[in-house]
């Protein structure tokens, strides 16, 4: 039986669905890049779904993402020119190898970017992500409100994923306010350069039933432009 991270922290009653059991971080630093490669948690077993979640700063424009591994999927990818960040979820049945993933940005002047990647077990491998609902903030902000999907399967685990552009230091801790939401972590590409991408990703409890997840508002230490995704994983 498989325990949702609720469950783990309060001691209350288990309920079948995805659990996320570890995590790994990558940067990119403050260099600009053209390749970044996110690896998976050194824990992962072959079948558990791996679930990266990418962040990226441009200068000018959303870049077009690539990957050569055909076993990787690409599940959305969103940005706009007037936020200069862009945040993609791509997802992997892990095996017995290495299972990196290596993204490479095929557009655009200067990028910086930072990836989780997340070792998920009690996921549909087949069908892993649920509803998806992408937005931006065009315009600056001190806080942005994520908001809410309604999955149409039971005992799905919603996210949200944001990312912010930035020119100014520091970007992180993320605050993050709404009911049942957790903050997963908070991140800034670079602690040395203006010129950085900042992000955080977070769950909700475990829907047992198919209803809305209802908004996340996430507030960085400085205001500016950024774009944002709440999404589900199916359980099995």
């Amino acid at each position: 039986m498989h325990l949702p991270i609720s469950a783990i922290a309060s001691g209350g009653p288990a309920v079948v669905g995805p659990v996320i059991e570890s995590t790994r971080y990558r940067t990119g630093g403050s260099s600009s890049l053209v390749l970044l490669d996110i690896y998976a948690p050194v824990d992962k077993e072959a079948g558990d779904l791996l679930v990266a979640l990418v962040t990226i700063d441009t200068t000018a424009n959303s870049p077009t993402i690539y990957c050569q591994d055909v076993n990787w999927n690409q599940r959305f990818a969103y940005g706009t020119t007037d936020t200069d960040a862009q945040v993609s979820v791509w997802t992997k049945t892990a095996t017995a190898g290495t299972d990196t993933l290596r993204i490479e940005l095929l557009t655009g002047p200067a990028y910086h970017a930072q990836a989780w990647m997340l070792r998920v077990s009690g996921a549909d491998l087949t069908t892993p992500i649920n509803a998806v609902r992408l937005t931006n903030g065009a315009s600056i902000s001190a806080s942005h409100v994520v908001g809410g999907i309604t999955p149409d399967r039971d005992n799905c685990l919603p996210l949200y994923l944001l990312a912010g552009d930035s020119g100014v230091w520091p970007t992180i801790p993320h605050g993050i306010s709404g009911a049942g939401w957790t903050l997963g972590d908070t991140k800034a590409s670079s602690n040395t350069n203006n010129n950085q991408v900042h992000g955080s990703w977070g769950y909700k409890d475990i829907q047992p039933i198919a209803e809305a997840t209802g908004s996340v508002t996430v507030t960085p230490l400085i205001t500016d432009g950024a774009a944002w995704a709440q999404f589900a994983i199916n359980a099995e």
